[in-house]
């Protein structure tokens, strides 16, 4: 189809300059009176010498007429075929990339997704000039939870957990990703820490009140513990540092009881 249209854009400016004489002439002949020997041949007046060329020459540029007027038609028509085929792939190709970026399981972005928000997210902060806030969380005990209740059973766990987690953001703009089997990560633009403490309270509590059954965990339930760390936008700090920093926070709360927050 691209080769067609090529053609028939190199085309018409040749045409129209093996065109020109014949329509000069046809000029010409309009222009002689009509009188003894010449005779009307179509919109032409030729002498009667003359008639069968011009005849010819009349019917030539009716014919050019309608071919190029039958291309500029196929034209129009395949610029909009174009146009509805190159509009289909952007949509088929944001559906791949939103399935390339997306945790199957739970919905959220997986870890592709992640880094590829955490680039934005701290590119837009900075231009922004706002901290950025993020939480890493972990699913207490899920290993025992696991091997207690069955894989089905955990992923139903990690579905309810991300679903929690996900009501207890207020901005449609603050990011929620699974990193890892029962890891996840929350970004956030424009928190202080104090600020981030209350998000990661109300994400502690909303997971608490799953009241999932765990019997291998101290509260019978299944809890999560959650890892802060916010930077400021003029810090020499870079994404990698920033999410080290949350994780080693993340750490501090599981070695001080888990279901707890740590910075």
């Amino acid at each position: 189809m691209i080769g067609l249209l090529v053609v028939v854009i190199a085309a018409a400016p040749l045409a129209h300059r093996l065109a020109r004489p014949i329509r000069d002439l046809a000029h010409r002949m309009q222009v002689l009176p009509v009188g003894p020997g010449i005779a009307p041949i179509g919109n032409l007046h030729a002498p009667l010498e003359i008639r069968e060329p011009a005849r010819a020459y009349d019917q030539l540029i009716q014919r050019l007429t309608r071919t190029f007027g039958q291309l500029k038609r196929t034209l129009v028509e395949h610029e909009h075929i174009i146009e509805e085929r190159t509009s289909a792939l952007k949509v088929s190709n944001a559906k791949l990339h939103k399935q390339s970026i997306t945790d199957e399981l739970t919905g959220v972005l997986n870890y592709r997704g992640l880094n590829e928000a955490l680039e934005n997210a701290w590119r837009s902060t900075r231009e922004q000039e706002v901290p950025l806030l993020v939480l890493c969380a972990d699913i207490d005990l899920f290993k025992p939870f696991n091997d207690r209740y069955g894989h089905p059973a955990g992923d139903s766990c990690l579905k309810r957990v991300a679903s929690a987690m996900r009501s207890s953001l207020l901005n449609q703009n603050d990011v929620l990703g699974r990193v890892g089997g029962e890891e996840f990560v929350v970004l956030i633009k424009g928190l202080s820490i104090e600020q981030g403490k209350q998000v990661a309270e109300r994400i502690r509590f909303a997971v608490a009140n799953l009241k999932v059954p765990h019997a291998d965990s101290p509260s019978g339930h299944v809890t999560i513990s959650l890892g802060i760390a916010v930077v400021a936008p003029n810090s020499a700090c870079n994404p990698a540092n920033l999410l080290v920093t949350a994780d080693e926070a993340l750490y501090r709360a599981k070695r001080s009881g888990r279901n707890c927050i740590s910075q």
